[in-house]
């Protein structure tokens, strides 16, 4: 599956480390972060759009005024000094990133309006509204989990379905289309976890394949009808030499009550 879709930059970085598209899509994020406009939401970050009214400096921090477009004033600390790269700062619209840490609202990230959808903030045009985004393992410190984010969420929709027909049965256990674009472009918290949960199934399901050496035919109808036991749980995780989450371990026995009698 060719990179080319990507651009000259990151297709040739993420070949050299082995990358194909498959790989690219199925690079699953270890979190999601929520980040909201609403200050009375629990949200892992918050944002706020308008134009910076003053900046104070007070020795390792600056505070920072933002002025919304309804000419509320919000209040921001700036302990990264991240305001200071920006020459003009009066009458140009800035979206900031912040984070609630106890009785201070600290920017995380900033940018100019105009740049929105520039790597410093992949949020995109910004509305009032809960987003939802995932957080990916950098790769290499050129493919920062911002430059994977940034990678996938470019990337249409027709691509993140795979097509297993031919790979796993024919026995509504695992759908024979699995949509991975849920994981990488959440719509709600919901949704990822239904994303997750899928791909969680059908990683079980090949590995219990592999490990009994049995085409998906045979372990559905003969072989596992009489291995429903803990001994073939503990083989799998012997063979792994991994400890399995409870998430895994809960998929492998959803599976095996579902193909077992």
């Amino acid at each position: 599956m060719d990179l080319s879709i990507i651009g000259s930059y990151y297709a040739p970085r993420l070949e050299k480390l082995g990358f194909d598209l498959y790989k690219l899509i199925t690079y699953i994020p270890f979190r999601l972060e929520t980040i909201s406009p609403f200050l009375n939401e629990e949200a892992s970050l918050y944002f706020i759009s308008g134009t910076i009214g003053a900046i104070l400096n007070k020795g390792k921090y600056s505070t920072v005024e933002i002025i919304t477009k309804h000419n509320k004033t919000v209040i921001l600390y700036d302990f990264a000094k991240k305001t200071t790269y920006f020459k003009s700062i009066h009458g140009t619209q800035y979206q900031i990133l912040f984070i609630k840490n106890n009785n201070y609202l600290t920017i995380v990230d900033i940018a100019q309006k105009s740049g929105i959808e520039s790597e410093t903030f992949e949020l995109g045009k910004l509305s009032n509204k809960i987003y939802y985004r995932p957080v990916y393992s950098q790769l290499n410190y050129q493919i920062r989990s911002k430059q994977i984010n940034k990678i996938i969420t470019s990337l249409p929709s027709h691509l993140f379905k795979l097509n297993l027909i031919g790979l796993v049965p024919e026995n509504n256990l695992i759908p024979q289309l699995l949509d991975l674009e849920n994981i990488h472009k959440p719509t709600s918290l919901e949704s990822f976890n239904q994303g997750i949960n899928s791909w969680n199934n059908f990683q079980a399901y090949l590995n219990l394949v592999f490990l009994s050496n049995l085409n998906q035919t045979i372990i559905t109808k003969e072989t596992l009808i009489t291995k429903l036991d803990k001994t073939l749980i503990d083989e799998y995780q012997e063979k792994l030499n991994i400890k399995l989450s409870n998430s895994q371990t809960l998929a492998i026995n959803k599976i095996l009550s579902n193909i077992t009698y």
